[in-house]
């Protein structure tokens, strides 16, 4: 999988033309892409909702739901120490309510995330 960042440093979003452009070599190339956006719901694990991060997320969904080489979200790594601890800890909504949020955007590809089980309770 690859993780669409410019770079490990400052981990920012590449692009809208740059993520397309990658969308559409795959495409052609006959491959599927697993949408990696897990670097914008980490700021909801972090930062709890706010309307600047759903309307990232929002426009990027909006962008590329339609696009024949998406084959689902990827929305968190190592979902449940790094996301499910800070969300309980912070009182922040849970991947549950992130995934209900996302399939209402796009209720037609899968969401998916990946769990270490270093606490898989």
């Amino acid at each position: 999988m690859r993780y669409l960042r410019t770079n490990e440093t400052d981990k920012s979003r590449q692009s809208a033309t740059s993520i397309r452009n990658y969308f559409d070599w795959s495409y052609a190339n006959g491959m599927y892409i697993m949408f990696d956006m897990y670097l914008l719901f980490e700021s909801l694990a972090r930062n709890g909702n706010s309307s600047e991060l759903w309307g990232n997320i929002t426009r990027e969904v909006m962008q590329f739901r339609d696009h024949p080489a998406l084959l689902g979200y990827y929305i968190c790594d190592d979902c449940t120490t790094q996301y499910l601890m800070r969300q309980e800890t912070a009182k922040t909504p849970t991947i549950d309510n992130w995934y209900r949020a996302l399939k209402q955007l796009d209720p037609y590809h899968p969401v998916v995330g990946a769990d270490e089980c270093a606490n898989v309770y």
